[in-house]
Order: C-alpha cells, then sequence, then structure tokens
C-alpha cells in the first residue's frame, strides 16, 4: 500500500509539473466565443512578499490571511491597502519536520485547522479542546478543505474495479463517517479526474472543477450530485495520453500510470464567492487576440445555483508573473504572483 501510494503522488506531481509547462490556446482556434460585458479588475495595490510559497487561509472584512507552503503554522495577516503586516505562529503541538509535503490551513470562528496531506491529519489551535490532534485518514491526501470542525474535505485514491481511481473523501474529527464521491473516469481513473474541490460556506455546497476536461460539478454535504456543468470552451473529453508499466515487488504486481506529452490544460483554478463560481481558464476564446489573452488571465464568471455562464474578464498580470492563485471577497479580487501579492477592485458591469 505504501508503495501503491508513493506512485500516485509521484504520477500527481507529474501533472504538477506539466501544468508549470502547459502551453495556454493562445495560438489556436478554440471555437468559442466570450462574452465580455466591461467588468474589469483595475490593479489597487501590491507588495512582494519574502518568497513565492504562499497560499490563502481565506479573506476577511478587513484583511487577508496567508500561511507559508514550508511552514504553515506561521500566518501572515495583511490589510487590503497592504500597509500593515503582522505575524503569528499557531502553536501546533508536533515537530516541524512532521509538516513537509502537502498542507492546508484554514480558520473556523476561532480557531485555525491544519490539514497535513502527507500524514492524513489534522490540527486544530484556538479553541478550547485538549484534542487537537486527529488523524483523518491512513493515506495520504491533497486538496483539503473545511466545512466546519467536525468536517473535512479532501483528495484521495483508491484502487476500485482493477484500476486506480481518484476520490473526493469527506470525513469527521475522529476520521470516520466516511463518504466518498468519484469523480467519472474517461481515458484513465487518476488523470483525466484531476481537478481542485472547494466547500461554500454560504451557499453550503460543495464544487468540483476538472483540469483537463471543460466541466464543473455542484455537489451537497453528503457528495451528491446537485448539477453538473460545461465551461464556455468545447473541451468535453480530456485531451491527453497515458502509459501505464508494470512494476514488480516481489510477488506483489503494481501498475504504475503516467502522462505522454502535454495534456491541454482547460481550467487551472477556481474561487467561490456570493453564488458565483470564477474559474481562471487556459483557454483563448476566438473574440480574445493572442497578445491580450498572453499578457492576462481570463476568468469566467458562472452561476453557483445553476452552473449557467454569465461573462468574463481579464486579470492584468503583476510584473512578469503569472497568477498562482486568487481568491474574491465582496468588490475586491486578490492575487498570488508567484512571490507578489496584488489587490484589485473589481469594477462590475452587467
Amino acid at each position: 500500500m505504501f508503495i501503491l501510494i508513493s506512485l500516485l503522488l509521484l504520477g500527481v506531481l507529474g501533472v504538477v509539473i506539466l501544468f508549470n509547462y502547459s502551453t495556454k490556446g493562445e495560438n489556436r482556434e478554440n471555437g468559442f466565443i466570450r462574452t465580455f460585458s466591461g467588468t474589469k479588475a483595475i490593479l489597487e495595490n501590491s507588495i512582494r512578499l519574502m518568497e513565492d510559497k504562499y497560499d490563502f487561509v481565506g479573506l476577511q472584512d478587513k484583511s487577508i490571511l496567508l500561511y507559508r507552503l514550508e511552514k504553515p503554522y506561521e500566518i501572515i495577516e495583511i490589510e487590503y491597502d497592504l500597509k500593515k503586516i503582522k505575524y503569528r505562529t499557531l502553536r501546533i503541538p508536533t515537530h516541524i519536520g512532521d509538516f513537509k509535503g502537502v498542507n492546508t490551513v484554514r480558520s473556523y470562528q476561532d480557531a485555525f485547522f491544519l490539514l497535513n496531506g502527507k500524514n492524513g491529519m489534522a490540527y486544530k489551535t484556538g479553541e478550547n479542546s485538549k484534542k487537537n490532534i486527529a488523524r483523518l485518514d491512513s493515506n495520504s491526501f491533497y486538496h483539503a478543505d473545511l466545512i466546519n470542525s467536525n468536517s473535512f474535505l479532501f483528495m484521495s485514491s483508491k484502487y476500485y474495479q482493477g484500476i486506480n481511481r481518484r476520490i473526493v473523501g469527506k470525513v469527521n474529527w475522529k476520521g470516520t463517517n466516511r463518504i466518498d464521491f468519484m469523480p467519472e473516469k474517461q481515458i484513465d481513473g487518476i488523470f483525466s479526474t484531476d481537478g481542485q474541490v472547494k466547500y461554500d460556506k454560504p451557499s453550503n455546497v460543495i464544487v468540483y472543477m476538472f483540469y483537463f476536461r471543460g466541466v464543473f460539478m455542484c455537489l451537497d454535504t453528503n457528495l451528491k450530485t446537485i448539477y453538473q456543468a460545461k465551461t464556455i470552451d468545447t473541451v468535453k473529453y480530456a485531451r491527453l495520453t497515458t502509459t501505464t508499466t508494470k512494476l514488480f515487488y516481489g510477488k506483489d504486481t503494481i501498475q504504475k500510470t503516467s502522462t505522454l506529452g502535454r495534456p491541454l490544460l482547460v481550467n487551472r483554478r477556481f474561487c467561490i464567492f456570493k453564488e458565483h463560481i470564477y474559474i481562471h481558464s487556459y483557454l483563448r476564446a476566438d473574440n480574445e487576440s493572442p497578445d491580450e489573452f498572453g499578457k492576462s488571465g481570463t476568468i469566467d464568471i458562472y452561476d453557483l445555483k445553476t452552473g449557467k455562464y454569465l461573462q468574463s474578464f481579464h486579470l492584468p498580470r503583476v510584473g512578469n508573473h503569472k497568477l498562482s492563485q486568487f481568491r474574491i471577497y465582496k468588490d475586491k479580487l486578490v492575487g498570488l504572483y508567484g512571490s507578489q501579492l496584488a489587490v484589485f477592485v473589481i469594477k462590475y458591469k452587467n
């Protein structure tokens, strides 16, 4: 089992590396048209962080919360004008070395939760609780999220009907009451089903977005499908090629699946705010010039209740950096561009 999980994580790492080298659809006609209604993202402020390995805890009324990927117990709180910065260290009762690997940090009420994918563990601090360490899963996981203090989401894999399948799992603090959602496979059970999962508290729904096909799904908190929606592009089927290699370990035979060449990356990342889904697309529409598309990120907006496409807008690059993460809160869009943190104001037009 350890070998199987290790090979899976290596395969996932291979996809992440391919993301960094995937060519955006800048010089091809992709067969679809976007609606640009005049909505614009206007840069207000930007600052350079100490390094480029940060991610979002979340956005609050007056501040932005970030954590360091390599030291996730180190939290940065920055006001939206980017002038006042506070640093804090979470009191996590474990050795620093335990936090190598994939980590997620979320806040809930007065507590912080650190979800450590490498060890399948959850840590919480800030609540009056004697038990602040729990094992969520016996296997490694990634793309974790928090529903509440006793409900967690993560992505992992399991062996199903003779092949490895990607899954979204939901567990409680004790790692029990397990519910799994298995994205529909196309070419294989791992790469063609790869994506991101996020929970939206105001609407109490979960969204799963596929990387390599233009599809996202809305789920309830029992991981039952509410609807499946098609994104504005024309890609319904993942365009990637896989190869399988048999590896022999004593009496055991392990099948390792990897991709050949560069898969077509359709949608890279997304966030949810105020009944809208904002998806960062990697495909150029026929009414976008290659120059315009290459110098900015394209954000497509969808209705969270129905999955219907609404409109799009361009998000400018900051310096020479590409967008690596973003969140939206009210009229603010906050983006991470390598070591740059940028705050935009969104001027909406219907």
